[in-house]
């Protein structure tokens, strides 16, 4: 690509960055992951206007509250670590799990800091603002279940927008027909090992909270649950993917699960998280794989068989071929030149 066209790409990026900082923080998604190919890529001289438009626009359009300058370090390290993954060509589950922690950090700091060096309890002022004096009234079990799910939401929302980053990244590769880092097909996404000891101590931590009654202990115990069923739901639907690739469902079916799963959130997460968890435990996916890849070799023999044998060249056992004494039927007539010449038991006088 010309010189002339990764300015203009360049400074797209940058403007648009610098408007979505302050209206769309989900549309700004596509800047960060374009700003880190073109540093990944390029070179780090065209991360530096799209990283000072965001600033200038944050400033300008948001002012300089500290949930907008909480907001835009958070970004801003996305594109830095982002960059540094792609440049190290690192695997993704390392990107996606920093990318993940910055931004439920970044979120969660965004809303509940404002409230702290306030004096007052976190998001508070955040609860102040959504709920008014008269609703307060009317809504206090609402005001009740908020400060419960502001965690798990910042946690939920920092898998998915970490997500679709890794994923805006690779589509920027396809778009500019360069090689992105390898990545495995959805079907063959496996979680690590080590998840599974993870897990047992993390429920062990929940139910300690619980019982313990601590403070915010429904927060605390959502919030570390939700990485690990979020981790088991992911494989759990890929190795439903990989059962349908190998009985060669129809594409509508599996649009169909796809639709289904998301449009019954949060209850569809339940059957998928335990195949997930009952795949990490048995690893049906190889062996499966490897039994499939067995008869499809023993297919090819048997297809290499009656390919030689529709030429000739294996014959049944009734023509003498089977067998090391076996002999085929050039040898035969070769063996008895007499009743060659005089044919089918015939005499050549008659």
């Amino acid at each position: 690509m010309k010189t002339v066209s990764k300015i203009m790409i360049c400074a797209a990026a940058a403007l648009l960055s610098s408007v979505f900082i302050v209206y769309s923080q989900t549309a700004l998604l596509l800047c960060v992951a374009l700003a880190a190919y073109m540093g990944s890529v390029w070179g780090t001289a065209y991360i530096v206007p799209v990283l000072a438009a965001m600033t200038a626009g944050s400033m300008a359009l948001g002012g300089c509250g500290i949930e907008q300058t909480t907001t835009l370090i958070c970004f801003i390290l996305c594109v830095a670590y982002l960059t540094f993954c792609a440049r190290r060509k690192l695997a993704h589950r390392y990107a996606l799990l920093g990318l993940a922690i910055l931004i439920c950090v970044g979120n969660y700091l965004s809303i509940a800091l404002p409230s702290i060096l306030a004096g007052e309890a976190p998001y508070e002022g955040e609860l102040a603002s959504m709920l008014s004096a008269d609703m307060v009234s009317t809504m206090d079990s609402i005001a009740l279940i908020i400060p419960d799910l502001l965690m798990p939401v910042c946690v939920l929302t920092g898998e998915a927008y970490a997500l679709a980053i890794v994923l805006l990244l690779r589509a920027c590769h396809r778009l500019f027909k360069t090689e992105p880092q390898r990545m495995a097909p959805f079907s063959q996404w496996q979680l690590p090992q080590s998840i599974l000891l993870g897990s047992i101590i993390i429920c062990v931590g929940i139910a300690a909270v619980i019982l313990l009654d601590i403070k915010q202990s429904t927060a605390i115990a959502l919030s570390a649950a939700i990485p690990i069923v979020s981790c088991f739901f992911i494989q759990g639907m890929a190795y439903l993917m990989f059962i349908f690739g190998n009985s060669r469902s129809s594409r509508p079916i599996r649009i169909f699960v796809w639709a289904f799963v998301i449009l019954s959130l949060p209850y569809s997460v339940i059957i998928p998280a335990i195949l997930g968890i009952k795949e990490q435990i048995t690893k049906k996916r190889p062996k499966i794989a490897r039994y499939l890849e067995q008869l499809s070799q023993e297919k090819k023999i048997i297809d290499r068989i009656d390919e030689y044998s529709k030429y000739g060249y294996i014959r049944d056992k009734e023509d003498g071929k089977y067998g090391k004494n076996g002999k085929d039927e050039k040898d035969a007539k070769s063996d008895h030149p007499d009743e060659n010449k005089d044919g089918d038991g015939g005499s050549t006088e008659e």
